[in-house]
């Protein structure tokens, strides 16, 4: 689903709840997917999903976003 917001300084805004909500609905699955495979409290359960969750996002930044901005011979 996809809105466009009125005043065009706003539409940033809508990109930012866009990657947020992806990331909660990870987080989410990654719960589901260890509560399944697991035999983990949900405290240890949330725990789990904290240090994923960030991993995930940190991999994505280095060897996706960051590799497509600087030159290769500045990233390493």
């Amino acid at each position: 689903m996809s809105f466009t917001i009125a005043d065009i300084r706003n539409n940033e805004n809508l990109i930012v709840q866009h990657i947020q909500l992806a990331f909660f609905r990870f987080h989410n699955r990654i719960i589901s997917e260890l509560s399944v495979n697991t035999l983990l409290t949900p405290v240890e359960l949330v725990a789990q999903a904290k240090r994923i969750v960030p991993n995930h996002y940190q991999h994505m930044l280095i060897n996706e976003y960051i590799k497509r901005i600087i030159l290769p011979e500045e990233f390493n």
